[in-house]
């Protein structure tokens, strides 16, 4: 038997100062964060945190804003309002919070809940914040907002290997791609950004997510997959949860 290799395409990324920027105050922060923790729960929940905040910078600008907007709410609940908590939060709580996170979900809403649920217990039971914590915190949601409504450096490069994909030339071929993202928000960012391209008209472009009617994710998956000359659809943006159990 034959078996056609696969291979693994990297697309570089020129990151722009301005995004390098933003990961050194999410490293410092976390540096910080990691010293003033005082208890293994702290340094246990500190430590979730703090690598969430990373994956979903990574995912996107979207993403990122929502968990730090959340962080942050939280923590700025009050220090007597956290010190009460903290006492009604038992190691087993917050390990079944962060538990849930990695379960299987079919709704995208819902495993959003469950990250806000984790992300809300364990910063109940981070250290008051030091001023340059704070401005570090202000720092990074300023550029989360002014993100979230631009193309930032990895997404760019990744429209350009997109146009050259599906619309080389500008002149739309039969090639077929479907683009994964965990995080709903991620996906509803990159929809935007899409529909606002040459590569989101003429009905080019279709997304499917966890929670949507059956009936129309069918319809969606029934367009993808037909013969290029017979339906438009060129790409496919879903989430992981819409994936689970239909065959693309």
């Amino acid at each position: 038997s034959r078996f056609k290799r696969r291979i693994l395409d990297v697309i570089e990324v020129d990151y722009s100062e301005e995004e390098r920027q933003v990961h050194r105050w999410l490293r410092e922060y976390t540096e910080l964060r990691h010293k003033s923790a005082k208890s293994n729960q702290a340094r246990y929940a500190t430590e979730f945190v703090l690598k969430l905040l990373k994956k979903r910078m990574f995912s996107s600008p979207a993403a990122f804003a929502l968990t730090l907007e959340k962080h942050t709410e939280t923590l700025k609940k009050g220090t007597a309002k956290q010190s009460k908590s903290k006492k009604s939060i038992s190691p087993g709580i917050l390990r079944r919070r962060i538990a849930q996170i990695d379960e299987d979900y079919a709704i995208d809403d819902e495993y959003e809940t469950a990250i806000d649920d984790a992300v809300d217990t364990a910063s109940n039971l981070f250290e008051t914040l030091s001023p340059r914590e704070k401005k570090l915190l202000d720092q990074m949601q300023s550029w989360a907002i002014r993100a979230t409504h631009q193309v930032d450096r990895k997404t760019e490069a990744f429209l350009a290997w997109l146009g050259e994909t599906v619309k080389p030339g500008g002149d739309w071929n039969n090639e077929r791609v479907i683009i994964f993202t965990e995080y709903r928000a991620t996906q509803n960012w990159l929809q935007g950004l899409l529909a606002s391209s040459r590569l989101g008209s003429d009905d080019r472009l279709m997304t499917i997510y966890g929670g949507m009617d059956t009936d129309r994710r069918e319809e969606i998956k029934a367009a993808f997959q037909a013969r290029p000359d017979q339906s438009p659809v060129r790409i496919l943006l879903a989430t992981d949860s819409a994936s689970e159990g239909i065959d693309l």
